[in-house]
């Protein structure tokens, strides 16, 4: 049985309603991988468009409503492989349900079995601040400092919960109709007892992290 939950409820439940998507729970037997993909985009009403991106455990795709292709969600797909992988999936949605800041991704909704994890999220047409990078024209400095404020905005507000993201990268910053940053991406976070708090051991991913992380000694993760 699919277990599917609202981004703002801890309450499992039958149908959810946003906008014009209709969500509704169904049995699920046996499958293999694919036919788990589909059978959840047919439970959420969903056609499954392109991928928009992949990492070491998933991938995110595009998907567009049956009855309105105009109406657009993003899809992380993350296979637990491990139980550590289901650790940070449902880490990551425990975040994303109480957050509550414009310069963050807001989670839609989301569903789980025992071999998948799937999380709707609001679809950005412009992409990643990666993308940007790629492209043959340099980037303007104001529009670099009005990203680097937009990301540092949401830093403050989840170091002020004690929550440390630990994967700060421009892949992981998506950028809105109005070309501001939005920082996605919380399956390593995690949160701390207090502002207190110094951490030994660090998660992210190669060459992004800080020289000062490698020194193996207890350091704070909000300075």
């Amino acid at each position: 049985m699919w277990s599917l939950f609202s981004g703002r409820s801890e309450d499992t439940y039958r149908l959810w309603r946003l906008s014009s998507f209709h969500i509704t729970e169904v049995a699920r037997p046996s499958m293999d991988a694919v036919e788990q993909h589909d059978a959840f985009f047919n439970s959420f009403n969903l056609v499954r468009g392109p991928c928009l991106g992949s990492g070491a455990v998933g991938e995110v795709v595009l998907a567009s409503a049956k009855h309105n292709s105009s109406l657009k969600v993003a899809v992380k797909i993350v296979t637990f492989e491990t139980e550590g992988c289901k650790g940070d999936f449902l880490s990551e949605v425990g975040f994303l349900r109480d957050l509550r800041h414009p310069r963050i991704l807001e989670m839609i909704a989301f569903a789980m079995d025992d071999h998948h994890g799937f999380m709707l999220s609001t679809y950005f047409k412009n992409g990643t601040l990666r993308d940007t990078m790629s492209s043959d024209h340099p980037v303007e400095e104001p529009r670099i400092l009005r990203h680097i404020l937009d990301v540092a905005s949401a830093l403050r507000y989840i170091h002020g919960l004690h929550i440390f993201h630990q994967d700060v990268k421009p892949r992981n910053i998506l950028l809105d109709d109005q070309d501001r940053a939005v920082l996605a991406d919380f399956g390593i976070a995690r949160q701390a007892s207090d502002s207190s708090a110094m951490v030994m051991k660090w998660r992210t991913t190669p060459g992004y992290s800080g020289p000062e992380t490698r020194k193996r000694r207890p350091m704070s993760p909000f300075k």
